[in-house]
C-alpha cells in the first residue's frame, strides 16, 4: 500500500491517495490543483468523505465533473453521495482493504478509516496528535459520542495516524489515548 499525501496550506488540512490495485482519495480538500493532478495521475475509483465540512470536500465538485470515482460518505452526513457506508464496512482496493469506523463527535457521520496490514488510521477530524480531537462545538458535534469515539479508537491496534489536518505520526494508539482523556476531563 501506497499512500500519497496532498497538504493545502491555508488550514493545513490534508488530501490522502491510498494505492494499491486501485486507488481512493480520502478528503478533496482546498488545494484543488494538487487535488485534481492526483485524480489525473492515480485515477481513484473512490473520493471518500470522513465528514462533508468544507475544508474536506472543496475539490468534491470538479472531481465529480473529471472523473468516474464513486463519492463515499456515511448516510448520516447527508451528503450527494454515490455509496453509503455503514460501520464495519471494508473498502476493498485489492489486497489492502479500508474498514470503515462511524466515529461521531465532530459530525453526525463522521467516520475513520483503518487499513490493517499496516494498521493505519486515516481520522479525518476525529483525531489529531498530542492529544488533540475535533471540534465539538459545531452542528452536529457532541462531546460524548466524541468520547465513545476517541475510546474505541484507543483500542485498535493502530501505528501510523493520518489525522485530516496537520502531519502523520507514528503511534497512533497512544495520542488517541490522551485525546480520550483530554475529552474525559471535559466532563468532570
Amino acid at each position: 500500500m501506497k499512500v500519497v499525501r496532498i497538504v493545502s496550506p491555508e488550514l493545513d488540512n490534508n488530501t490522502y491517495i491510498v494505492v494499491d490495485r486501485y486507488a481512493a482519495m480520502i478528503d478533496p480538500s482546498t488545494n484543488k490543483g494538487k487535488v485534481l493532478e492526483a485524480v489525473k495521475k492515480y485515477k481513484p475509483v473512490y473520493v471518500i468523505l470522513t465528514h462533508a465540512h468544507f475544508d474536506h470536500t472543496q475539490a468534491l465538485h470538479t472531481i465529480k465533473q473529471l472523473s468516474n470515482a464513486k463519492i463515499v460518505a456515511h448516510r448520516l452526513e447527508g451528503v450527494d453521495a454515490d455509496m453509503f457506508v455503514e460501520d464495519r464496512e471494508r473498502i476493498s482496493l485489492g489486497d489492502v482493504g479500508l474498514k470503515v469506523l462511524h466515529t461521531p463527535g465532530h459530525t453526525k457521520g463522521s467516520i475513520c478509516l483503518y487499513e490493517q496490514t499496516t494498521k493505519s488510521l486515516f481520522s479525518g477530524d476525529t483525531l489529531f496528535p498530542n492529544g488533540v480531537f475535533g471540534r465539538v462545538d459545531l452542528p452536529g458535534g457532541s462531546l460524548e459520542d466524541m468520547i465513545k469515539s476517541l475510546k474505541r479508537l484507543s483500542e485498535l491496534d493502530a501505528e501510523i495516524l493520518y489525522p485530516g489536518h496537520g502531519k502523520p505520526v507514528g503511534n497512533a494508539r497512544k495520542h488517541a489515548l490522551a485525546a480520550l482523556k483530554a475529552a474525559q476531563h471535559l466532563i468532570t
